[in-house]
């Protein structure tokens, strides 16, 4: 912004002009990056303004909201089984094929377990002198990097034919175990479905709740489902 100030031959404190002409400068960006730019922008001019009163504090929310959330790909269930098999040519043969941060105790399945052990196992034939703290190595003993899960996935992505839209990406098996898991108690009409959205964002290790309940307005059949459970409540209603 500093370059941009000098090219606009501007003199004297901050303006709110200066701000937007600046964030929207690359015309053909998404608006949600012109919103990004005003945001970063907008922390400095307040901090020097508590300095240089004329100093011009720039107003959120001019370009639209600064965060959208990238639409989810929804996994059926044939495509978590086809993942899974084309998965299971991946090399190295020992390596546990099918796989958040922040440290989590969570309860797993007792499957889920035997695989781990016995991956351990393996890993610990394969790699004795290994004094890694991550779970899981590559063929060469390190620690698998994000991108070579990235380019694993897009491989076997590629191998499957899959050209959805949205994109089918890794992350996107998180949204399907929790848009699955609403749907489910949505579709029993459990009373206590607020305190097991609670449980659910525990699990899924957010830590503010409306990033669960995200999911309700994220995925129409559940928007659907809860629209309906809605419906059925004021129906009830003297």
């Amino acid at each position: 912004m500093a370059r941009y100030a000098r090219k606009a031959h501007l003199r004297g404190p901050l303006t709110e002009k200066l701000v937007y002409d600046w964030a929207c400068s690359p015309v053909d960006a998404d608006p949600v990056w012109w919103a990004r730019r005003v945001v970063v922008v907008r922390r400095f001019a307040r901090f020097w303004n508590a300095f240089d009163p004329r100093v011009q504090v720039p107003q959120s929310g001019v370009f639209g909201s600064a965060y959208r959330r990238n639409p989810v790909h929804i996994y059926t269930a044939q495509e978590i089984s086809d993942l899974l098999a084309a998965a299971a040519d991946l090399g190295p043969a020992w390596s546990l094929r099918p796989a958040t941060y922040r440290s989590l105790f969570v309860p797993i399945h007792a499957s889920v377990v035997q695989a781990l052990n016995d991956y351990k196992r393996l890993r610990h034939k394969h790699h004795p002198q290994s004094q890694s703290s991550a779970l899981f190595l590559s063929k060469k003993g390190r620690p698998v990097s994000y991108g070579a899960a990235i380019d694993a996935f897009h491989s076997l992505k590629k191998q499957l034919g899959w050209k959805q839209s949205p994109t089918p990406r890794p992350y996107d098996l998180r949204h399907t175990f929790a848009v699955k898991r609403l749907i489910t108690w949505q579709r029993r009409k459990d009373d206590a479905l607020g305190r097991k959205i609670l449980a659910l964002a525990t699990y899924l290790g957010h830590s503010n709740i409306r990033h669960t309940y995200w999911y309700l307005s994220a995925v129409p059949e559940l928007l659907a489902v809860a629209s309906r459970r809605l419906t059925a409540t004021e129906r009830r209603r003297p």
